[in-house]
């Protein structure tokens, strides 16, 4: 089995925890090392699994490691990740229910998270660190950029591209100043 840490200890996080759970009960890949989150108490239990610090707790591991970053805020996630980036290679993989419904039309990056409900039809592509939350449905010709975070529920079809807010803001702003 792998060594996994979940970098963040919030609701999110315990989600993703019952997530890595229930593909290890498909097939065991994921060994659970705890919870890394720079705002809880090293030794605080977490559903079965205790925080064993923050960043820095990162450096005691080697490139082996994979990594996955349950943070719902996609610009906390984005410098989280750039962080742990510095600290060292660590494996970003991406977790997928077991119960997703997938199509092979599909282009996946890194380190991306797709929960229980999610329907992914054609065409679709996933950058990376893309969340798709509980229950969503992401139809033909959708590209989501990395960071991106849907929430539980969302439907998205049909020729859609959804940015990154830090890219969409730096975009607007641009825009801005050529008017």
């Amino acid at each position: 089995m792998k060594k996994i840490l979940i970098y963040g200890a919030g609701g999110f996080g315990r989600e993703v925890q019952w997530l890595i759970e229930r593909i290890n009960q498909k097939e065991p890949i994921w060994q659970i090392e705890g919870y890394l989150d720079d705002g809880m108490e090293v030794g605080t239990a977490i559903n079965g699994y205790k925080v064993l610090g923050g960043k820095e707790k990162l450096q005691e591991y080697d490139k082996t490691t994979a990594v996955v970053c349950a943070i719902g805020s996609a610009k906390i996630r984005e410098k989280i990740i750039l962080e742990i980036k510095q600290i060292g290679k660590f494996q970003f993989p991406n977790l997928i229910d077991p119960e997703v419904q997938m199509s092979q039309f599909l282009s996946m990056g890194e380190g991306n998270i797709i929960c229980a409900g999610n329907i992914l039809t054609v065409n679709i592509i996933l950058k990376d660190f893309v969340i798709l939350n509980l229950s969503c449905t992401v139809g033909h010709d959708v590209v989501l950029e990395s960071f991106v975070t849907v929430y539980p529920e969302v439907n998205i079809s049909g020729c859609v591209i959804i940015k990154n807010t830090l890219r969409l803001e730096q975009e607007v702003k641009s825009f801005r100043v050529k008017l």
